[in-house]
C-alpha cells in the first residue's frame, strides 16, 4: 500500500473495462512493461488461510482478475482475493492474494483489507481508507 499521490502508486491500464465487471490482466500505465503478478504458483496456507504472495515483474507475468460484489478484486483463475497482510491498513503493507478455507463464507469477508474501489485516475485503493493505493514497493 502507498499514498494515493505517492511516485510509487500503480497505475493500471484497464480500470473502465474492471469497474464494469471485465476481467483484465493487471498491467501498469505507471510502470510501462510491469504488472501485478504472483510471486510463485502454488497456494500456501496459514492458520484458516490460503494465500499466494503478490509481487510487480513483466508484463507477461500479470495475472487475470475481475472486480465482483463492488469490493473485491477476485484473480479470474483462483478463488483467492486481493486481502491487505492482517489488515493492518498503513503504506508499506502488502497485498497479497487470500482465500479461505470456505470459499464462499471466507473468500469474500467484507470489512476493511479485502474492500477496494476502483479510482478514476486508474489507481485501486481501499474502499474504507480512500488516501491508500496499491502501489509497488521500491520502484525502478
Amino acid at each position: 500500500l502507498t499514498e494515493r499521490g505517492a511516485s510509487n502508486r500503480c497505475v493500471f491500464a484497464e480500470t473502465s473495462k474492471l469497474r464494469a465487471g471485465g476481467t483484465v490482466k493487471l498491467t501498469l500505465k505507471s510502470h510501462p512493461g510491469q504488472g501485478i503478478g504472483k510471486k510463485y504458483l502454488e497456494e500456501r496456507r496459514a492458520g484458516p488461510w490460503r494465500y499466494i504472495e503478490s509481487g510487480c515483474g513483466p508484463t507477461d507475468v500479470a495475472v487475470s482478475v475481475k472486480y465482483e460484489d463492488g469490493a473485491f478484486i477476485k484473480l479470474a483463475n483462483d478463488d483467492l482475493v486481493f486481502d491487505v497482510a492482517f489488515w493492518k491498513m498503513s503504506v508499506g503493507n502488502t497485498v497479497n492474494f487470500v482465500g479461505g478455507t470456505n470459499a464462499k463464507a471466507k473468500t469474500k469477508l467484507n470489512g476493511r483489507g479485502r474492500d477496494w474501489v476502483i479510482n478514476g485516475d486508474g489507481t485501486i485503493g481501499a474502499k474504507h481508507f480512500p488516501h491508500l493505493v496499491l502501489g509497488i514497493q521500491n520502484p525502478e
